[in-house]
């Protein structure tokens, strides 16, 4: 008997629950669109996805950083995509790298596809029902970018084999004291 109360209760969450995080995800995108305008940048829109792309100039290496903004029922992620492949010979140390400034970071994490060797930095800000200001959404931008300008030219530096990650990271630290 408590099973099939268990189950007729997780069912009734369910349907009251799911309506009103899709309602969430159309809201948090409407709040991304409504930042970007705000600001004046410019953004296409991603088919079918809640979802939105802008590219930034940076100053580092890179150049620029390619940002997409997806809303999500509980959230809204930011993805940075460097526009980068990491070679397959220097994988294992980019791995490393990536390892040693996610310890180093304390918003986000950067990420690399194995098989691909693209890499880039995923923020997720979650919202559990609520709206964000345009002020967190802001925020939550200039996180993704400037971990591209931060990290860019020490990220390229392990890529092109002119360093390796201990070596990379420990001179960036050391300029940073």
């Amino acid at each position: 008997m408590r099973r099939i109360l268990s189950l007729f209760l997780c069912i009734a969450v369910l349907f009251c629950v799911s309506p009103a995080l899709a309602d969430d995800s159309a809201a948090h995108h409407t709040a991304v669109l409504a930042m970007l305008d705000a600001n004046n940048y410019r953004y296409t829109l991603a088919e079918g996805d809640n979802g939105v792309n802008a590219e930034f100039t940076i100053s580092s290496k890179m150049e620029d950083v390619n940002v997409w903004i997806f809303s999500h029922d509980l959230c809204i992620r930011y993805y940075s995509d460097f526009n980068q492949e990491v070679p397959a010979a220097y994988r294992d140390e980019m791995s490393r790298l990536l390892t040693l400034i996610n310890k180093d970071i304390d918003r986000g994490l950067f990420y690399m596809d194995y098989e691909t060797g693209l890499i880039g930095h995923r923020l997720d800000v979650y919202l559990y029902g609520v709206t964000p200001s345009q002020h967190l959404l802001e925020q939550a931008l200039y996180v993704t970018v400037n971990r591209a300008e931060r990290y860019g030219d020490l990220i390229l530096s392990v890529m092109d084999g002119s360093s390796t990650a201990q070596a990379a990271f420990a001179a960036y630290k050391a300029a940073q004291e």
